[in-house]
Parts: structure tokens; C-alpha cells; sequence
């Protein structure tokens, strides 16, 4: 079980970035309220559960409830927010992530969230980037609430990629979600993603491919090189 510390005190001076406590940051505030300093994944997703129905009773929250997983992130570990996230996910938004930590064939790193994918399949990589997380923000207006199928990705990947005057392709938002990330030649860049979405996520995505060299190859622990 993962436990977060501080969480009360933190989450009462939620401000918003103009420095003022707006509507969004109302609901930090009124958690702190129920909560005590030191919380679980289970009892932190119950009490925003809890008074995100209230607001829901007086105002439109959809727009803005998808980020509050972003605000809890910058007090707790890795592991918490992965697993707060997933859970939020699931009972506030009613949308279920999928798990990729199950299967490991490897992941090599030329450097910190440099990612090798010469014997990955870029579009299953692509395709797993993107259903590993959900929508956020105004992105509900563009979200698709069925899966990317891999057998789409290619249609995808070329309509919302940016070319860059390298010869890369750059993501940032992709039907509703926040998958910012560059492919370029056989590497992948993937700092920007695991900021927003989770610390190693990408890795662990990456792994979950199998090889396309080695289709059945034993599952192997990430390498980072």
C-alpha cells in the first residue's frame, strides 16, 4: 500500500499559477478539509471522489476535474501517483487504463528518456504510448473513448505528428490526451511525456513490447544502457 505524507498541508495551499485560489484550487482546499496529513491511494481518490459530487451538484466540473491527478503528483512518489492516477481514472472519470507492467522484453536507454526502438515496432509503441494514459483538461472535447487499435496508429501517427525540419515527428496533444514525445530515426524521446504522465512510464511502455527480432523471447528485466 502507498502512502503519501503532508498531503493535508499541501493540498490547503493549492493557488492556481496566477497565484490566486480559483475554482480548481477550491477543491484541494475543501479535500484537506477531510483528510488527515498522512493518506493511502484508496481513502485520497475516496475523499476527491467525495467532494468533486459536491461541486458537481452546483457547476460544470468535466473540464478541469482530469488534472487534479497533475496537482497530487508534484507532493507524492512515482509509485503513488501511478497508482492514484489509475484509480482516480477509473472512479471519477469511469475510464480504465491499461496495465503494461505484466511483460518485459527489454528497454534500452542511449541516455536518461532516450529510448532505442530499432527492434521495437513504432507503432505499437505509439499505439500503447497513447492508451496508457488519459484525457486531460479541455482534451475531453477531442477524446475518443475507445482504444487506439495498432492497425490505426499509422493513420494516426501521420496526422498528428508535427515534422520537424530534422526529420522528426512531435506529439503533444493527440485526440484529448497529453502525449508529448518525439520520434526521431529509431530513437524516442520521451522526458517531456514521463513529466506529465508518470516518472519511467515510457520505459516501462516500451518494455512491454516484444522485440521484432525476437518475437518470443524471454521477458527480461528494463536495461538501461
Amino acid at each position: 500500500m502507498f502512502v503519501a505524507e503532508k498531503m493535508k498541508e499541501h493540498l490547503s495551499q493549492a493557488m492556481s499559477t496566477s497565484g490566486r485560489v480559483d475554482s480548481q484550487c477550491a477543491i484541494h482546499h475543501d479535500v484537506s478539509k477531510i483528510i488527515p496529513d498522512t493518506i493511502d491511494v484508496e481513502n485520497l481518490v475516496l475523499a476527491y471522489k467525495i467532494i468533486v459530487n459536491e461541486y458537481e451538484k452546483r457547476t460544470n466540473v468535466t473540464s478541469y476535474i482530469s488534472v487534479i491527478p497533475g496537482y497530487v503528483k508534484q507532493a507524492v512518489s512515482k509509485e503513488f501517483f501511478l497508482e492514484f492516477r489509475k484509480l482516480y481514472t477509473r472512479e471519477l472519470l469511469g475510464i480504465s487504463l491499461p496495465d503494461y507492467s505484466g511483460e518485459d522484453y527489454g528497454c534500452t536507454e542511449i541516455e536518461e528518456d532516450v529510448i532505442d526502438l530499432s527492434n521495437k515496432n513504432k507503432y505499437e509503441v505509439f499505439t500503447k504510448l497513447y492508451n496508457a494514459i488519459p484525457p486531460t483538461g479541455m482534451g475531453f472535447a477531442k477524446y475518443n473513448p475507445i482504444p487506439l487499435e495498432e492497425n490505426l496508429a499509422p493513420q494516426v501517427f501521420e496526422r498528428e505528428g508535427k515534422v520537424l525540419t530534422n526529420g522528426a515527428i512531435s506529439f503533444k496533444w493527440v485526440i484529448g490526451k497529453l502525449m508529448p514525445c518525439r520520434f526521431q530515426d529509431n530513437l524516442l524521446y520521451v522526458a517531456a511525456y514521463n513529466y506529465e504522465n508518470g516518472e519511467g512510464l515510457a520505459q516501462q511502455i516500451v518494455a512491454s513490447c516484444k522485440n521484432v527480432n525476437e518475437k518470443e523471447k524471454a521477458p527480461q528485466k528494463v536495461k538501461r544502457d
